[in-house]
């Protein structure tokens, strides 16, 4: 883990996890914990698509930015909660843990009448011989921000999360 100032704070902890401890991932999240009102300036267009300003509070910025650098390098992927099934699987196709981890997705598990938890709820039961679950991080949003969790990791980044006051759970719960 880069060792820094930060590397108590329950955000860094929980980019760590997620990340597998990349650096470029770290010091990102670094830079908006260590700076926090100069990393919104810097990134001000991304948070204005969110709706969210500076006055919303320090701890929202850090905790969106955090999905924010998340999300740009392919470790969470935020999806609607009406989104279709195709791209529901294309976008979690394409995240590091699915591939780094080999975890199988088959259109043919899902109907594509259910919805996101449904269908989390459906990739958890194919993936529990790895120990394998799909995550999400509450960004208090109609949108889910999901990512493969080894089962073991999630409750040590739900207490993170609960050290911040917002929740990361197993996406079906959500």
């Amino acid at each position: 883990m880069v060792k820094n100032e930060n590397n108590d704070n329950p955000i860094y902890k929980i980019a760590a996890e997620i990340s597998n401890n990349d650096t470029a991932i770290l010091e990102e999240v670094g830079e908006c914990l260590s700076d926090t009102e100069k990393y919104f300036s810097e990134h001000e267009e991304e948070y204005e698509e969110r709706d969210v300003t500076y006055d919303d509070g320090k701890e929202v910025v850090q905790w969106l930015g955090m999905v924010d650098i998340l999300q740009k390098n392919n470790y969470v992927c935020e999806r609607d909660y009406k989104d279709e099934l195709e791209d529901f699987l294309y976008f979690m196709q394409e995240l590091k843990g699915v591939k780094d981890n080999h975890l199988p997705l088959d259109e043919d598990w899902f109907d594509e009448n259910e919805e996101i938890t449904d269908w989390c709820g459906i990739i958890d039961s194919k993936w529990v011989s790895q120990d394998m679950c799909v995550a999400a991080i509450d960004i208090d949003s109609d949108s889910y921000v999901m990512f493969p969790c080894n089962i073991n990791v999630l409750q040590k980044l739900s207490h993170y999360a609960d050290m911040t006051e917002y929740r990361i759970a197993r996406a079906r719960d959500m």
